[in-house]
């Protein structure tokens, strides 16, 4: 009995530090206005969608946005790439990845789509942003 019971708080002891965890690391991406990195797990995890994953890494110095959170039935989720070396090499590689893609790829500056999915790809200030938007309310 008295084993169960150990195993028990033991449970709910790292149940609560994780929780924790994923509160700290949640508020601490909000205070960045919602910019994390990959190694910022739980907000990576959370708030980063599987298209925004999976865009290739053209660059060594980059960035996500976004909070995750469906508001009024959209979200929208970035990576934003710096430092670039070579940019012919850069957008080849953003067009390979976005030609198998199954949504609306739109280049250059960002506008407002009524697409229910689409991907926006521009460069700002010296830097590669790839943008995902989802709308849920679109018909």
């Amino acid at each position: 009995m008295r084993n169960g019971v150990r195993i028990v708080l033991c449970f709910l002891s790292l149940l609560s530090i994780l929780i924790l965890l994923v509160v700290v690391d949640l508020q601490k991406t909000k205070e960045r206005n919602f910019c994390y990195t990959r190694y910022n797990l739980f907000s990576y995890l959370l708030n980063t969608s599987s298209v925004i994953k999976s865009v290739p890494r053209i660059s060594n110095d980059y960035y996500f946005s976004g909070d995750g959170i469906i508001d009024r039935g959209f979200r929208d989720g970035n990576v934003v790439f710096c430092s670039i070396n070579d940019w012919n090499k850069a957008y080849q590689q953003i067009r390979e990845y976005t030609d198998k893609l199954n949504i609306p790829v739109y280049y250059d500056k960002p506008k407002i789509r009524n697409n229910q999915q689409y991907l926006q790809i521009y460069k700002y200030e010296n830097c590669l942003y790839v943008s995902y938007s989802e709308n849920y309310n679109w018909y």
